[in-house]
């Protein structure tokens, strides 16, 4: 199975001035030798998951200076993530008092303050296409290679 790691630069309980500032989290997915086929498609279903909560919930809105970035985990799955997101508001939403008090839609809170790593297996154009280059990001493993 996959493992999941969270990296936070600052914790907003421990500091909240610093977090009014600038505070940043990664989200990293390792890879071990462990995984199987199977659970690649699916695998990025814990992240999106949280990454709803953060957004549902309105910690991007009472932090908007945090910046969030996943990376070792691709970015085929981020256009329909931000269809996603704006589909459970506008179905949900009357239902729930936090997305009542969202000011932005869910994808303008993503594309605001998350950052995506693409992978090198990707169709960068395609993601460009359907994202825009705003959200995602340039990295390398080039030594673990």
């Amino acid at each position: 199975m996959a493992q999941i790691t969270y990296r936070w630069i600052a914790c907003p309980l421990k500091d909240p001035e610093r977090a009014q500032t600038s505070l940043k989290l990664a989200l990293e997915l390792g890879i071990i030798e462990t995984t199987k086929p199977k659970d690649l498609p699916v695998i990025q279903h814990t992240i999106e998951r949280w990454l709803t909560c953060v957004i549902y919930d309105g910690v991007l809105k009472r932090l908007p200076k945090l910046k969030v970035g996943i990376v070792e985990l691709g970015a085929n799955r981020v256009p329909a993530s931000l269809m996603n997101l704006d589909v459970g508001v506008s179905l949900l939403g009357k239902f729930d008092q936090n997305l009542k008090k969202l000011t932005l839609s869910p994808s303008e809170y993503f594309q605001r303050q998350v950052r995506v790593a693409l992978l090198h297996t990707e169709n960068t154009g395609w993601i460009l296409q359907n994202v825009g280059k705003d959200i995602l990001m340039f990295n390398t493993d080039y030594l673990e290679f």
